[in-house]
């Protein structure tokens, strides 16, 4: 019985300390994990070496080249299209957004006002990753 009672404390305290842990350091979500440029609308962009990177709690990690720029981002993944914020060094002044990932692949459409679609246009960026 006394067995019985460590294992059971044993799970619980586990339990506790995963929720703990979610609850702290934030659940992720689907965008989680690292993103390779290989398309966008611009094509000096497309040219550029660069892999965004996001991580549990919001934060971004954009390496362009040799250079690393720190950043947020939130998301409504439960809007139709999902909608993210993602202020950007490409063009800073362009950040409110939708995505989409299909399998391995991840297309932001980002503008000065919120985009309603999946295509590009004046004042619209563009951006398609493949997952690192």
């Amino acid at each position: 019985m006394k067995k019985l009672v460590i294992v059971a404390g044993t799970i619980v305290a586990a339990i506790v300390a995963f929720y703990a842990v979610q609850l702290f350091f934030g659940g992720g979500d689907e965008l989680t994990g690292s993103w390779v440029l290989v398309k966008s609308n611009v094509k000096e962009f497309a040219q550029i070496p660069l892999v965004l990177t996001f991580r549990k709690g919001g934060e971004t990690r954009w390496a362009i080249g040799d250079q690393m720029v720190a950043g947020e981002y939130r998301t409504d993944p439960e809007a139709s299209p999902k909608m993210i914020d993602l202020p950007n060094p490409l063009v800073p002044q362009i950040g409110a957004g939708i995505y989409e990932i299909k399998d391995d692949t991840l297309q932001i459409v980002l503008g000065q006002r919120r985009p309603t679609k999946m295509a590009g246009g004046p004042n619209v960026l563009v951006l398609e990753f493949k997952r690192r």
